[in-house]
Order: C-alpha cells, then sequence, then structure tokens
C-alpha cells in the first residue's frame, strides 16, 4: 500500500497539500492515517481526491459535493455498506464514463484558405473558378460563356416557392 504526505496526494490529484488539508478540514475526504509527522494518506484518500474532482467538473460546489456524500453515505449505511468500501469501484467507473463522454480533440490539421474568382456568365447565373486553375482566354471564355446560356432558358422559372395561389407565377 502507497504511503502519500499531503503534497504527494495533491500532486497526485492535481491540487496542492494546502488542498487537500483543506478538504480533511471539510469532511469532503478522510482525514490521513496516524498523527502529526507520521500521518499519511493512501489509495483511498487519492480516489477521494479524484471523486470530488470529478464532481466539480460535473459542476457541483463545495457545499453541494459534501451534501452528496452525506446523503449517499446515509443510504450506503441503510444497506449496511459502507462509502469508503465503494469508492476505487466507483471511481474507475466514474473515470470510465468521463473519459466516453469527453469531447473529442479538435483537428490539429491547418485550415487552407481557398480564393476563386467569380464570372457572371448571365444575370442569377456564375461560374466559380479556384485560383489552383488558370483562367482560359478571354476568347474561350466567351466561347464558355455562350455553350453555359444556350443550356439554360433566357429567363429563369419562378421556383414553385415562388409561385403564388394554385400554382401562378408571380408577377
Amino acid at each position: 500500500m502507497s504511503r502519500y504526505t499531503a503534497e504527494d496526494l495533491g500532486r497526485l490529484a492535481g491540487l496542492t497539500g494546502r488542498t487537500v488539508r483543506y478538504y480533511v478540514a471539510e469532511k469532503l475526504i478522510s482525514p490521513p492515517h496516524g498523527r502529526g509527522r507520521g500521518a499519511h494518506f493512501d489509495e483511498g484518500h487519492l480516489a477521494q481526491l479524484k471523486r470530488v474532482r470529478l464532481l466539480q467538473a460535473g459542476g457541483l460546489d463545495l457545499s453541494q459535493i459534501r451534501e452528496h456524500l452525506d446523503e449517499l453515505g446515509a443510504v450506503l449505511a441503510a444497506r449496511g455498506l459502507k462509502l469508503a468500501d465503494m469508492e476505487k469501484t466507483w471511481m474507475y467507473m466514474g473515470e470510465q464514463a468521463a473519459a466516453a463522454w469527453r469531447a473529442p480533440p479538435r483537428p490539429t490539421a491547418e485550415v487552407k484558405v481557398a480564393r476563386s474568382t467569380r464570372i457572371e456568365v448571365l444575370p442569377g447565373l456564375e461560374l466559380l473558378v479556384s485560383d489552383d486553375y488558370r483562367l482560359p482566354s478571354p476568347r474561350q471564355l466567351a466561347d464558355l460563356a455562350v455553350l453555359i446560356a444556350r443550356a439554360f432558358p433566357e429567363s429563369p422559372e419562378p421556383r414553385p416557392s415562388e409561385r403564388g395561389p394554385r400554382g401562378a407565377a408571380r408577377g
């Protein structure tokens, strides 16, 4: 069994030794084993600290955590169980659940900003050409515009959402 000072335990849980002692005073974790210079914490205390951190990450403040622990202890005691006996198992399950709900890491790929040239072929009809392509000559663009214009009617038909009552076109 590992033996930790308050500072060691705090470091393992991402806290300071002072915070560990405060949590003991506030009855959020059990007091250390022994007294004075021989006092030490163990893996059970580490599980308790991790539980407190998990509940804080869930949005509970210290008074709500204390209330939660008191209620939980009473429910377990009514069933003949001790909170301390259940903590390591719950901590493992809580860490697994937290890992499952963590947001996936954001991709670190570079964002490419694409530039393009917009060419109006007809009113309301445009050709978008990425700067990755070299634009054809003005004569070739004119020929392309003629081909595109032949594929589309001279005045666009109204879309179904733009029609008036009973299918009549607005106008």
